[in-house]
């Protein structure tokens, strides 16, 4: 029987091929048993940053649901601190300091 030289090349480098994927699979499959050890133990503590942003994120939405009743009572103290100090020196020209 005579094989021809082309199919003994053809046969080496498929041979070649397979054993270079499965060295670079192997490799890969270390790398990736490697990365697993790493996410077992950042992944709780990413699920546990996670629900305490989305606790800040709920805090932060009320206050700015609520922002506008705070401005309205911060509004109305300054007008009343107004009027005590329009009362008071009213008081000071009438009666004078000694009154207070």
């Amino acid at each position: 029987m005579n094989i021809p030289t082309y199919l003994i090349g053809a046969i080496i480098f498929v041979i070649g091929q397979s054993v270079t994927a499965i060295w670079w699979a192997s490799g890969l499959s270390s790398d990736v048993a490697a990365l697993q050890k790493y996410t077992d133990k950042t992944i709780p503590a990413l699920e546990a940053e996670a629900q305490q942003c989305a606790i800040e994120i709920h805090n932060l939405k009320k206050i700015t649901e609520d922002h506008h009743s705070i401005a309205e009572a911060i509004k109305d103290l300054n007008v009343m601190r107004f009027q005590i100090e329009t009362l008071q020196s009213t008081i000071d020209r009438a009666f004078g300091k000694e009154m207070r």
